[in-house]
């Protein structure tokens, strides 16, 4: 029988018996004369723990452990039946079983229906010796050592679908807890790491409601810091982001996915420069300077770009430079995603709010406009060091918005390594794969450079917000498109006269080696669908221009949708 190391001393015949039945429980027990048809079910309960205390003390531990939880079937109620389970787990000490997580589970079971002094140091014993647990269930949350606060995150970005969107119980530790090994010693980050919180996420559809823990901040207290400051509450605030970072990730990339991530993830907050090697499959990360003051909208701009270097591709190195682009990817994409599943624009940073409206700030809308305002080919993904950086970035954004949750699974592939133009190539990969062809372009996601929009460029609202042409105002947009035939559709509403029509002047520019199209396609009144078809195309990128002039007239354009046609005019 396996155990947990300097649990073994502790777990006697005798102690097993007084854990699990007190002396009013063996005076309840049924008349052996009685039949099992006309025992109470709270009877026969109480005399499967009576079984369970005989199984044990014949070392059945496997047995003990059906037997108390047919107990706690039949009399949900009686503390003792929930104490006979978690000993069994607890003797038990199988990890791969999860005996600890749910030796945890159970005693706080029995402490929400009957208080024990007993069952809240084991679980003292359980948390803090060793291996802290994987998983809680919501109703531990009060019971285990430390402080838990327990939130809500919401996953509702449109384009999700209902199978993707949840409410989801988050529960991040506020109070100063021990690493399993004190310190934590990293070869790369030091070994300063005296301290770590835990974010935990609720399991979707899972019965138990467990919450699982995804994330951990290692940090260090005031005793090992070199200025003398204790990290816990950037620790805790640092791990409550990236609880909600796993959860997003979850909902857009799906299973796959998050299978492939090293959980939970870690991340540790270092002093100083950074030594850490660039490039790598990387199962943690860091955030450098961390005695640096930063604001708060800067600690969640890091936190987004350690994510990154974790759960995005390996995308470098870049072109005379040993960085990499996972940080900036992550810092423009997953910023993006915390706006879009925020309350009110916000997210919590301790006792302030950060406004994630902009979703990533200025470099994220720079990035994207650089990647759509370039015709993307090998060479702007082969440039100055800068540049590749802030091109991949900008491709990301770009590839969250035309492929929505159905294609960033396959597009990043967490610790593939790529050299950039291949990130460029595999999204272009992605859309020539797409049966039936179909790429929609959101209206909101224009080229700012050369267009005249009547509201201004936002990240976060660029998949949802109309674009608003004005007369002999152009709107540009960039966009793939495999070869063959396709068709073209607008969808909008004019402000004109509803008996008129509102002629919309289209040009599609695929660079000095496609011939370029033009055409004149109408806006009815009252109408809000318009549609042409284009004659035969090259495979690449084309920049898509839009305008129309008629006066005193407004079009509010909601979407651009390209569809292939198949032989014989089909689609």
């Amino acid at each position: 029988m396996r155990s947990w190391p300097g649990s073994c001393a502790m777990w006697s015949r005798r102690w097993v018996t007084a854990a699990v039945l007190s002396a009013h429980v063996l005076a309840a027990l049924p008349a052996l004369a009685q039949t099992p048809g006309e025992i109470p079910p709270a009877q026969q309960a109480l005399a499967a723990v009576q079984e369970v205390r005989r199984l044990l003390d014949e070392g059945n531990v496997g047995e003990a452990i059906v037997k108390a939880s047919e107990a706690t079937e039949l009399d949900p109620r009686l503390a003792a039946a929930w104490r006979a389970r978690a000993v069994c787990h607890q003797l038990r000490g199988n990890d791969i079983e999860e005996d600890r997580e749910f030796a945890i589970a159970y005693y706080s079971a029995s402490l929400q229906l009957e208080e024990w002094e007993e069952a809240r140091r084991q679980l003292r014993s359980l948390t803090q010796g060793g291996r802290y647990p994987r998983w809680v269930t919501e109703a531990s949350l009060q019971y285990l050592p430390g402080a838990y606060e327990r939130r809500t995150l919401s996953i509702r970005d449109e384009r999700l679908g209902p199978d993707r969107q949840a409410d989801l119980a988050v529960a991040v530790s506020t109070a100063h807890q021990y690493p399993e090994r004190v310190p934590k010693q990293h070869a790369i980050y030091g070994d300063r790491f005296a301290g770590v919180v835990y974010g935990l996420v609720e399991e979707p559809d899972d019965p138990m409601k467990r919450l699982r823990m995804v994330a951990r901040v290692f940090y260090p207290t005031d005793t090992l810091s070199i200025t003398g400051h204790d990290y816990l509450a950037e620790a805790s605030n640092t791990v409550a982001v990236l609880a909600r970072l796993c959860a997003c990730y979850r909902a857009y990339m799906g299973k796959s996915s998050w299978d492939r991530l090293a959980r939970p993830v870690s991340l540790y907050l270092v002093e100083g420069p950074s030594l850490a090697p660039a490039g790598g499959a990387r199962s943690d990360a860091a955030i450098y300077n961390a005695d640096t003051p930063r604001s708060p909208e800067q600690w969640v701009a890091d936190t987004c770009a350690a994510f990154g270097e974790m759960a995005m591709p390996l995308v470098g190195p870049l072109p005379g430079s040993p960085m990499w682009a996972g940080g900036d990817m992550g810092r423009a994409l997953y910023s993006k995603w915390l706006a879009l599943n925020s309350i009110d624009g916000v997210i919590p940073w301790g006792d302030e709010e950060v406004e994630m409206a902009g979703a990533g700030g200025p470099s994220a809308a720079t990035a994207l406009q650089a990647f759509m305002s370039q015709a993307p080919n090998d060479e702007m993904m082969l440039g100055p060091v800068e540049q590749p950086g802030q091109m991949a970035a900008g491709l990301v954004l770009y590839a969250d918005s035309i492929l929505g949750g159905s294609g960033m699974e396959s597009f990043l592939v967490p610790g593939e390594e790529l050299a950039p133009r291949n990130l460029l190539w595999r999204f272009a990969q992605i859309l020539r794969d797409r049966d039936p062809g179909q790429v929609r372009v959101p209206a909101g996601l224009f080229i700012t450079d050369g267009s005249n929009p009547d509201e201004a460029f936002d990240v976060g609202q660029a998949d949802t917000a109309s674009c608003f042409m004005l007369p002999e105002c152009p709107v540009r947009y960039r966009v793939f498109l495999d070869e063959g035939e396709w068709s073209i559709t607008l969808v909008g509403q004019s402000s004109g006269d509803a008996d008129g029509a509102t002629r919309l002047a289209l040009l599609l520019d695929g660079g000095p080696r496609r011939q370029p199209v033009e055409m004149t396609l109408e806006l009815r009144g009252g109408r809000r669908i318009v549609s042409g078809v284009l004659p035969p195309l090259r495979a690449g990128w084309y920049m898509l221009t839009l305008s129309h002039d008629s006066p005193g007239n407004t079009i509010e354009l909601s979407s651009i949708s390209f569809s292939e046609r198949k032989p014989g005019g089909g689609f």
